[in-house]
């Protein structure tokens, strides 16, 4: 779709991560980084969606029985989004967050 000349959004999207997991019995750890970024190549003004960062997760499972696992999972998102500035806000931001789970199978 068109926005007069131009498009509303025209990015490239580029992604890759790398997971390292371990199983031990009812266990089972696992670490992931991971990288991205958004390269912007529309011009419309004053509409920037590039972006850039890595996130690093860690994760520990444990297998209660054959349908409960509890899990706990800490994740780390490092990001630059210029597209923040408009708003007042800081271009780089650093994000993290702590899950408890508990999953069920029926």
């Amino acid at each position: 779709p068109w926005l007069g000349e131009w498009y509303p959004v025209d990015a490239e999207y580029d992604a890759y991560y790398l997971m390292l997991t371990r199983a031990f019995g009812r266990h089972r750890v696992s670490v992931r980084y991971d990288e991205f970024s958004v390269t912007d190549n529309d011009e419309i003004p004053d509409d920037d969606n590039g972006e850039e960062g890595h996130a690093w997760t860690a994760t520990y499972q444990y297998e209660i029985n054959d349908t409960a696992t509890v899990a706990f999972e800490w994740l780390g998102i490092r990001s630059e989004r210029p597209a923040f500035a408009y708003f007042g806000a800081d271009t780089n931001v650093t994000e993290r967050q702590l899950q408890l789970a508990l999953r069920l199978s029926f």
